[in-house]
């Protein structure tokens, strides 16, 4: 058998997450299907770099898995995406390459990155309806920067862990938050880290979206880190303007 290491991207909307869940549509279970079709059940399973939401989109999530070698590298990724293809699955492997056996695309991951795309305009969009987070009211891009510095570095986020995290510390450290305008309407929240709790990034961007409605102050943030209880927060910003960007190893 051989070791791959695959990039997939994927359209979340109409997925219950990344991970593998009895009787509901997700990302691993519908490549999981296309990989023992292709293998004529030899191969069931794969492993993953990041969990994702239902509605969360990827633009380079890492997957692993093993394959006899009697297939070649073409045959895989044409193979995998002919089914995926067939059964209208808005996923596709768009790279693959071989790696040693002890390569494991979530244990071995050295960074994470993901990016949040938001709307901001009095209108919606029926364009990025599902693919962007609307927000009506006009955000103070200025202050969200200033805010997003204090986030960086080593903190305890107790007060951006989903309710079912089950990570063991709280403790992460952020290695960057940018955040762009990408043009009138559409701004970029990039956020790197080698690992996060669970909606972290989603929590993030919901306080950074407060502090630029001015719904909270700079000012705010001490006292959220100090509370440690998600409570204090605002809201969590929706799955739909998230997306894993890429892993480093």
């Amino acid at each position: 058998m051989q070791r791959y290491k695959g990039i997939i991207e994927y359209c979340g909307t109409n997925y219950f997450g990344m991970q593998r869940q009895d009787g509901l549509k997700t990302i691993q279970g519908v490549i999981e299907n296309a990989l023992e079709k292709f293998t004529g059940g030899v191969v069931k399973e794969i492993d993953y770099c990041g969990r994702t939401d239902a509605g969360v989109h990827a633009f380079e999530q890492v997957i692993h898995f093993d394959v006899p070698t009697t297939r070649n590298d073409d045959q895989i990724l044409k193979g995998i995406n002919f089914f995926l293809n067939i059964a209208n699955e808005e996923v596709v492997l768009k790279k693959l390459e071989k790696v040693e056996n002890n390569f494991h695309a979530r244990f071995s991951c050295k960074g994470r990155e993901y990016k949040y795309y938001i709307y901001n305009s009095p209108t919606k969009s029926p364009i990025f309806v599902g693919r962007m987070h609307h927000v009506s009211q006009k955000l103070d891009v200025s202050k969200m920067q200033k805010a997003a510095k204090l986030l960086v570095g080593e903190h305890d986020f107790s007060s951006f862990r989903g309710k079912d995290c089950q990570a063991l510390s709280p403790i992460k450290t952020v290695d960057f938050i940018k955040i762009t305008q990408i043009s009138q309407e559409i701004l970029e929240i990039h956020v790197g880290a080698k690992s996060f709790l669970y909606r972290m990034v989603r929590n993030i961007t919901g306080l950074l979206i407060s502090i630029g409605t001015g719904k909270l102050g700079i000012e705010d943030i001490e006292y959220i880190f100090e509370k440690k209880d998600i409570s204090v927060l605002p809201y969590t910003a929706p799955a739909c303007g998230l997306y894993f960007f890429k892993a480093w190893y």
